[in-house]
């Protein structure tokens, strides 16, 4: 008969289960745009958004290096629709994108996140309550 020690240990710690694995999404987008080809991608692209090949060319210059993009400008000129389009033409799903809605009040920590001071210092920058970013 097993002792408590002994059916703790075969538990698994929370630390384990939560852990958070980086995701290389550079490499993946940059893979994905070599292997389908800029040229394909614009061609696709022009399909559906008319008029942006200027600006997909920059967005795709700028992923093709691994560079982040922000793409900004006035409501209703096709910024979402372009971002959208581009993760789904280069199949890269695992995040694709991360859309932020900007006001011009922001600060830093509604763009970041922030970290629970009371979790961490309990139960450890790894636990899923530490941190906390905000989602728009």
């Amino acid at each position: 008969m097993a002792t408590g020690k002994e059916l703790m240990a075969l538990l698994p710690r929370l630390s384990d289960l939560v852990k958070r694995e980086e995701i290389q999404v550079n490499k993946l987008v940059t893979d994905a745009i070599r292997t389908k080809g800029v040229k394909k991608i614009l061609t696709e692209l022009e399909r559906e958004l008319k008029g942006l090949d200027d600006i997909a060319m920059d967005v795709l210059s700028s992923l093709a290096v691994g560079r982040h993009v922000l793409i900004m400008g006035p409501v209703g000129v096709g910024k979402t629709t372009l971002a959208e389009s581009l993760a789904e033409i280069i199949h890269v799903s695992e995040p694709p994108y991360i859309e932020v809605a900007c006001h011009s009040h922001m600060t830093a920590t509604e763009l970041t996140g922030d970290i629970d001071i009371a979790v961490a210092l309990q139960a450890g920058l790894d636990h899923p309550l530490a941190t906390y970013p905000v989602l728009l």
